[in-house]
C-alpha cells in the first residue's frame, strides 16, 4: 500500500491539531506497452482524485481509521482530530493504473490556523524497489559557524525503508512486479550521495558523489550523522543529499530516491556578551559597560583543515561540483577552493566601537540633545572592550550605549548590541543582572548573578556578622497576570563573592540558585534581591509580610485578572533589585500511543509484526521518540485484558497499567525521529512504553498494552498436523523476518527480535534425516509413505529446505542487528538501562519476570538458534552462527565492553561454542596423490575454523578488564548426539592476565590442581621469561613469520581506548579445555593423519584480540614446556600394547600459508620442534 503521513507535523501551538484535510490534487495514467489500460480503466484512472473517484472516496470512507472514526468517542474531544486522520494508507487495488500522484494535506491548529503541503508520489511500475521516505523535514539549515566551547555541530539525516514481503502470495496490483518468494530481497541497502546546488540548479543523480564511509559517524544504514565541517561550510551553499534504497539483489538498476536540500546559512558576526547596570546615580557613581566575554565564533569551513585527517574539501579544478574528500595532510597537501574570499584562511581577532545617544524621554526612542560632548566623543573614539563612564559626565536621563563587534577576518560583517542605562539622582546600588535564561530548558543554569557595575563613591550594602550582605528571594506568577502580581515562593541562599570589572578588581557579585523541584510550566518567575546599608531589621520586617501575604486564600476578580489586596510598602533604605522574568519550558504535549496492527493489540508470537506509533504536539521541533517495554507476570491475565480493553487515552493510563509492571523497563528501540516502530514481539503479556523528546531535551511519555499469544497450539497430535502447522508457522514468520530486516533499524529490535527467537518451536521433535539419505533413484521406497499418525513427523527436503531458509534469515536480521548496535546500546545507559521518567514506580526487588539486556538476549538467542541447528545436519547455519559470534565480541571489542559484567552472556556464547563443536563431523575429502584440494571451501573447514575463533574472542571479552594475575574461568558440558564423532566433555576456557614486566623477566607458569580428581583444565605450562619484545614483539617471534605478525598487530584493537592500552601492555594467557578435536574436519583417513587426538587444549598469549607470536629462536630449546596428564581410562588402555615404548606424542596443529618455494596452506597435526617424555613409574603424566 501506499502510505502518506503528516504525523511529524510541528508548530501547532503546543496543541493538538484541530483538523487534518486530504485532497487528491492530481494522477497521471499508466502509460505500459506490457500491459495497456483500456479506455475506461484509462478514465477512472484520470478521475480518481474527483468526487465519485476512487481515490476521493477512499479519503472519505478513512478505513485505515477502522469503524472508530465513525462512532462517538468520548476519548478524543470535540475539535480535536484523531491520530489516524494525520495518515493516508492507499491500497495497491486503488492506485493500480496511476503512475504518479499529487497530495495536499492541510493542518488547521486549534486557534484556527491552517497550514498547507504538497506532496507527489511517483509509482514505478514493474520495478522491485522498497518504500522509502525522509524522516524529519526535506530541507534542513545549518550554520557555517559554532559558538566558542560547543562541540562540532553534527548533520543528521533519517530514511525509513519499507519492504513489501506482506504482499507476497497476496493479491495485488496486476501491473507490478510481486515479491520474490526465494528471500533473495530480504536486504534493503541504502547508499548516501550529495552534490552541489549551483545557482539553483540541483544536480542530477549521476553526477553526485557518494558520502565517503568514513565520514559517516552512524552505525545505522537508514541514518547519515556528518560533523560539519570544511567546504560544505561555505557561506550561503546549498547541497542536495540523496539517500537511495534498492534491495540489495537489485541494486545496481533500481532504488528509490530520497532527496534532503542541507542550507548553510550566512556568516554571523561575532557573539556580543554586553553587559552594564540597568540604573545609576548620577552624581556618586562611576559605571562600566563591559563586552569583554564577546567571543568570535569558529568558522568552520576554514578550523578543520590544517588539522583534521579528514575534511570536507573543493576539488574539481574545472569548477565543477565540490566534494568530500580525504585530505592528505602527511605531504601538506590541501587542496584549494575556487571561492573567492574564503580559500586563504585568515587571521580571526576582534575589533570593538562603541556609541551613546540619549533619548527624548523614558518612554520616546527619539535620540534627544547631548551638551556633554567631550563625554560622547571620548566613548566613540574608545577601541577597548569595556569602557567606564564617570560619575558626572552624563546628565540624568535614559541612554543607549552601543558596541560593535568585528571580526577582522570579516569587516564587513558587524555585530551590534546595545544597552539601556537610567542615569538618576537615587542613592541606591547600581548591579548588572545576569541569567538564567528567559525560557529555562531542562538542563540550563537556574542561577542569578547581581555583580556590582557602580563604583567610586556609589553606595553598597552593608552585612551583618555572620551574614551575607542582603537576601534573595524567589518570585512567582501565572502566565498572564499584572507585573506586580508576584508573590514570594521561597527564600534562596544568597553567596557573596568578589569579581574584577573593568578597571576594577573588587566588585561585589551576589549570587543565588533555586532548587528546579521548584519550577512548573505555566508559571513566570523572577528573582528578588534585598539589600540594605542600616535597615536590616525593617528588611527582615518586609521580607515577612510578603511570605504572609502569600499564603492567603484571596478570591479572584475574573474581569481584572488582580489579586483583591493592598500592594506592601518598600521601607526607607531597603534597596530592591529584581532579575528579568522567566519560565520553564513545558515540553511536547498533547501525546497519544497508539498500536496500529495487529487490531485490536493483540497477535501472535513470530507471525504479527506489532506496529506502533506516537502523536505529539510541540513548538519545539524536531521530536525524537524512543521506545521500551516490560514484562507481565501471566498470573496477572485477568487485570492485564481488563485494562488493555480499558484504552490508553485517559489521564490514570500511565498510573494504572504502571501498577501491572514488576520488572524493569528494557529499551527496546533507541532515539530516532520516527514516530513508528514495527517489530516482532514474544509470547507473553507486555506494557509498552513511548517516550518523546524535543529540541529543549524535554521529555513526557504514553503507555499502551499488548498481548502477544503463542502460535503453537496443544492439541495438535497427529504427524501431518504438525508437519501443516510448522510449515505454516515458517512460511508467516520468514515475511515477518523479511519486513523487519528491510527496515534497517535493527538496534531497534534487538531485545524483541532476540526474545522472539525463543519461541522457535523445537525442532528436535521433528525427523529431518530420514529424507536426506533417501533417492528417488534408490529403489527404496519414499519414507513419506510410511509417515507415522503420531509418531515423530518425518520433514521432506522441500519444508528441511524451507526451515534452512528460515533461520538463514533469522541469522541474517541478527547480524543486522550486531552491526547496529553503537557504543551506547552496548555499554547500556546508566544504571546499565535507560528507566522511563515520570510517575512510575517500579519496583527494584526480585521479580518472576525478568528481560534480559543486549548481550545477554543476544547470546541466548544464539544459543537457541544453535539448538536449532543441531537436528538439521546443515553445517552451512553453524558457519554462519559462528561468525555472528565473533562479530558480536567484535562490536563489544570496539565499545570497550567487560563481558564479566555479564557472565551468563559470556557462558552462553561458550555453550554456543560447545554445540557446533558437536555438530563437527570430518571432511570427505581426498588426501593421497597429486590432487589438490581447496579445503577453505569446505563447509567442516569453515566451522572449525569459527568455532576456534569464537573461543578466542570470549577469551579476550573476559580478559579485557580483567586485573593482573587474577584468573578467570568459565565452563560447559559438551552432550553430542549418540551418532555424533565428539567425544562429550568439558569446555573449559580459562584467562590469566600478565604484566609485559613479569612475561619479560618472569615467562609464564601456570600451575594446575594436582590434586583434582577430574581432567586439568589446562596442562602445566612453563615458559621462560621472554626478554624485550623489541619493535611489534619482533625478538619473541619466529623469523620466518615475525613480518606477518608485525602487520597483525599494527592493527590490532584493544577494549580499552588507545591513550589506557595498547598492544603488549597486556599479555592474556588464553588456555581451552577441549573435549574432543577441535579440528574435527581433520580426522580419519581422508585428510590429514590419522593421529587419535586423545587430549586436546589450547594454549595462547594473546594482546588486543592478536595471537602472540612466540616461535622457535634459533639455538634456543625448551622455551615452552607442558605437562599433561591422562585419564585413567586412557592410561589402562594404552598400558600393554606398547610395554616401554612411548606410546603418546605431544603434537601441535598447524594452520600456517605456505613458506618457501610452495605456495600451499599447510594445515597438519605435526610433533615438528617437540620432545615427548613418558615413564612407566609416571604413566599418566606426559610431558
Amino acid at each position: 500500500p501506499l502510505e502518506l503521513t503528516a504525523d511529524t507535523s510541528s508548530m501547532s501551538g503546543s496543541r493538538r491539531w484541530r483538523s487534518a484535510e486530504w485532497t487528491c490534487l492530481e494522477t497521471r495514467v499508466l502509460n505500459d506497452t506490457y500491459a495497456p489500460l483500456s479506455r475506461e480503466e484509462a478514465q477512472e484512472a484520470i478521475d480518481a482524485c474527483a468526487p465519485g473517484g476512487r481515490i476521493y472516496e477512499l479519503l472519505q470512507a478513512k478505513p485505515w481509521c477502522g469503524i472508530a472514526h465513525l462512532e462517538d468517542d468520548d476519548a478524543i474531544p470535540e475539535g480535536v482530530l484523531r491520530p489516524c486522520e494525520l495518515r493516508v494508507v492507499i491500497p495497491s487495488e486503488v492506485w493500480c493504473g496511476i503512475s504518479h500522484i499529487w497530495f495536499k494535506v492541510a493542518l488547521t491548529t486549534s486557534s484556527g490556523v491552517t497550514k498547507e503541503a504538497i506532496w507527489d508520489t511517483e509509482i514505478m511500475i514493474r520495478s522491485r524497489i522498497p518504500t522509502a521516505a525522509a524522516i524529519g523535514p526535506n530541507e534542513v539549515f545549518v550554520p557555517p559557524q559554532r559558538d566558542p566551547g560547543d562541540p562540532l555541530p553534527r548533520l543528521r539525516l533519517e530514511v525509513s525503508t519499507t519492504p513489501d514481503f506482506e504482499m507476497m502470495d497476496a493479491c495485488t496490483c496486476g501491473l507490478t512486479l510481486p515479491p520474490a518468494t526465494d528471500g533473495s530481497e530480504a536486504k534493503v541497502t541504502v547508499d548516501w550521495y550529495y552534490g552541489e546546488i549551483r545557482y539553483g540548479v540541483k544536480p542530477m543523480f549521476y553526477d553526485m558523489f557518494p558520502v565517503p564511509l568514513s565520514e559517516d559517524e552512524s552505525d545505522a544504514m537508514n541514518v547519515l550523522t556528518l560533523a560539519l565541517k570544511g567546504d560544505i561550510l561555505l557561506p550561503e551553499s546549498s547541497w542536495l543529499f540523496v539517500a537511495r534504497a534498492a534491495y540489495a539483489v537489485h541494486e545496481s538498476n533500481e532504488a528509490a530516491l530520497v532527496p534532503f536540500v542541507v542550507n548553510v546559512g550566512p556568516l554571523l558576526p561575532p557573539k556580543i556578551v554586553l553587559k552594564a547596570p540597568s540604573r545609576v546615580n548620577q552624581d556618586m557613581c562611576n559605571f562600566v559597560i563591559d563586552a569583554s566575554e564577546t567571543e568570535l565564533r569558529d568558522f568552520l569551513f576554514w578550523s578543520s583543515r590544517p588539522q583534521a585527517s579528514t575534511a570536507l574539501t573543493a576539488i574539481d579544478g574545472s569548477g565543477g561540483a565540490r566534494r568530500l574528500q580525504v585530505v592528505n595532510i602527511s605531504n601538506s597537501t590541501v587542496t584549494s577552493t575556487t571561492t573567492i574570499g574564503y580559500d586563504i584562511v585568515q587571521p580571526q581577532a576582534l575589533a570593538f566601537q562603541w556609541d551613546v545617544y540619549r533619548l527624548l524621554d523614558k518612554i520616546d526612542d527619539k535620540k534627544g540633545g547631548q551638551t556633554k560632548n567631550a563625554a560622547i566623543n571620548t566613548l566613540r573614539s574608545a577601541t577597548t572592550p569595556y569602557v567606564t563612564i564617570d560619575q558626572r559626565a552624563f546628565d540624568t536621563g535614559l541612554y543607549i550605549f552601543t558596541v560593535r563587534a568585528i571580526d577582522t577576518a570579516f569587516p564587513d560583517i558587524v555585530g551590534e548590541a546595545n544597552v539601556t542605562v537610567e542615569i538618576d539622582e537615587e542613592e541606591r546600588p547600581t548591579y548588572r543582572t545576569e541569567g538564567p535564561a528567559p525560557i529555562l530548558g531542562p538542563f540550563d543554569d537556574t542561577t542569578v548573578t547581581f555583580t556590582q557595575f557602580g563604583f567610586s563613591s556609589c553606595p553598597i550594602p552593608f552585612d551583618l556578622p555572620g551574614q551575607p550582605p542582603g537576601r534573595m528571594l524567589l518570585m512567582r506568577s501565572i502566565e498572564g497576570e499584572q507585573p506586580d502580581e508576584f508573590e514570594a515562593v521561597a527564600e534562596l541562599e544568597l553567596v557573596s563573592s568578589f569579581t574584577p570589572v573593568g578597571t576594577y578588581l573588587r566588585a561585589l557579585t551576589l549570587q543565588a540558585t533555586v532548587d528546579r523541584a521548584l519550577l512548573r510550566p505555566g508559571f513566570v518567575y523572577r528573582y528578588k534581591l534585598f539589600t540594605t546599608s542600616i535597615a536590616h531589621g525593617e528588611m527582615d520586617t518586609y521580607i515577612q509580610e510578603l511570605f504572609e501575604t502569600a499564603r492567603r486564600q484571596v478570591d479572584r476578580d475574573p474581569a481584572s485578572r488582580a489579586y483583591k489586596r493592598e500592594p506592601l510598602t518598600i521601607p526607607d533604605w531597603v534597596w530592591v533589585d529584581d532579575s528579568l522574568p522567566f519560565t520553564v519550558v513545558s515540553g511536547p504535549t498533547a501525546g497519544s500511543l497508539e498500536v496500529l496492527e495487529p487490531l485490536p493489540g493483540v497477535g501472535y508470537s513470530m507471525q504479527d509484526n506489532f506496529k506502533f506509533q506516537q502523536l505529539w504536539a510541540t513548538d519545539a521541533p524536531p521530536l525524537q521518540y524512543a521506545y521500551f517495554y516490560a514484562r507481565v507476570s501471566d498470573l496477572k491475565l485477568e487485570i492485564f485484558e481488563k485494562y488493555r480493553l480499558m484504552g490508553f487515552t485517559d489521564a490514570n493510563t500511565t498510573a494504572r497499567l504502571s501498577s501491572l509492571i514488576e520488572g524493569e523497563w528494557i529499551v527496546m528501540s533507541d532515539w530516532s525521529e520516527d514516530p513508528t516502530l514495527v517489530t516482532p514481539l514474544p509470547t507473553g503479556l507486555y506494557v509498552i512504553g513511548s517516550k518523546v523528546r524535543d529540541a529543549n531535551l524535554m521529555e513526557d511519555m504514553r503507555l499502551a498494552a499488548v498481548r502477544v499469544l503463542s502460535p503453537w497450539a496443544d492439541d495438535i497430535l497427529t504427524a501431518q498436523d504438525r508437519l501443516t502447522l510448522l510449515t505454516q508457522y515458517v512460511t508467516r514468520s520468514q515475511q515477518v523476518i523479511l519486513q523487519v530486516r528491510g527496515a534497517n533499524r535493527g538496534a531497534a529490535a534487538v531485545v524483541p527480535i532476540a526474545a522472539a527467537v525463543k519461541e522457535l518451536p523445537d525442532l528436535t521433535t521433528y525427523d529431518f534425516t530420514t529424507m536426506l539419505g533417501w533417492y528417488a533413484t534408490s529403489g527404496d521406497p519414499n519414507p513419506m509413505w510410511s509417515q507415522p499418525i503420531y509418531g515423530t513427523p518425518i520433514v521432506s527436503k522441500e519444508v528441511r529446505n524451507l526451515v534452512v531458509s528460515f533461520l538463514s534469515e533469522i541469522m541474517n536480521v541478527v547480524g543486522d542487528i550486531v552491526g547496529a548496535l553503537d557504543k551506547q546500546a552496548i555499554l547500556g545507559f546508566p544504571d546499565t538501562r535507560r528507566r522511563l521518567q515520570g510517575s512510575m514506580s517500579l519496583s527494584s526487588e526480585a521479580v518472576s519476570v525478568k528481560t534480559p539486556s543486549h548481550i545477554q538476549a543476544l547470546a541466548e538467542a544464539y544459543v537457541r538458534i544453535a539448538e536449532s541447528i543441531t537436528p538439521l545436519r546443515a553445517p552451512e547455519l553453524g558457519v554462519k552462527l559462528g561468525k555472528l559470534v565473533v562479530r558480536l565480541l567484535s562490536r563489544t571489542r570496539m565499545a570497550g565492553f567487560d563481558i564479566r559484567t555479564q557472565r551468563e552472556a559470556a557462558i552462553n556464547l561458550l555453550k554456543v561454542e560447545g554445540i557446533l563443536l558437536a555438530n563437527s563431523e570430518p571432511a570427505p575429502m581426498p588426501r593421497d596423490g597429486d590432487i589438490k584440494v581447496n579445503t577453505s571451501a569446505n563447509l567442516q573447514v569453515q566451522l572449525s575454523s569459527v568455532i576456534l575463533a569464537g573461543v578466542q574472542e570470549i577469551g579476550d571479552a573476559m580478559a579485557a578488564f580483567l586485573p593482573t594475575d587474577t584468573e578467570e574461568q568459565i565452563a560447559i558440558k559438551v552432550i553430542p548426539e549418540e551418532t555424533s564423532n565428539v567425544t562429550a566433555g568439558d569446555l573449559t576456557l580459562t584467562v590469566v592476565v600478565r604484566s609485559l614486566d613479569s612475561v619479560k623477566a618472569m615467562g609464564v607458569n601456570m600451575m594446575p590442581d594436582y590434586q583434582a580428581q577430574d581432567r586439568w583444565a589446562y596442562p602445566r605450562i612453563e615458559i621462560a621469561g621472554l626478554g624485550e619484545p623489541g619493535f611489534m614483539g619482533q625478538n619473541w617471534a619466529d623469523p620466518d613469520t615475525k613480518l606477518a605478525s608485525t602487520a597483525r598487530y599494527q592493527s590490532a584493537v584493544c577494549y580499552q581506548p588507545p591513550e589506557q592500552e595498547s598492544i603488549f601492555d597486556r599479555i592474556v594467557v588464553l588456555m581451552v579445555e577441549w573435549p574432543s578435536n577441535p579440528v574435527m574436519y581433520a580426522s580419519g583417513s581422508l585428510i590429514g593423519s590419522t593421529a587419535n587426538v586423545t587430549m586436546g587444549y589450547t594454549v595462547e598469549l594473546r594482546s588486543c584480540g592478536e595471537t602472540i607470536d612466540i616461535g622457535a629462536t634459533p639455538g634456543v630449546t625448551g622455551k615452552l614446556k607442558m605437562t599433561f596428564r591422562l585419564e585413567p581410562d586412557t592410561v589402562r588402555d594404552r598400558r600393554w600394547g606398547y610395554n616401554s615404548l612411548i606410546p603418546y606424542r605431544v603434537s601441535w596443529w598447524e594452520d600456517i600459508p605456505g613458506i618457501g618455494t610452495s605456495e600451499d596452506r599447510i594445515r597438519r597435526w605435526t610433533t615438528l620442534g617437540c620432545l615427548t617424555a613418558w615413564q612407566n613409574s609416571q604413566e599418566d603424566v606426559v610431558k
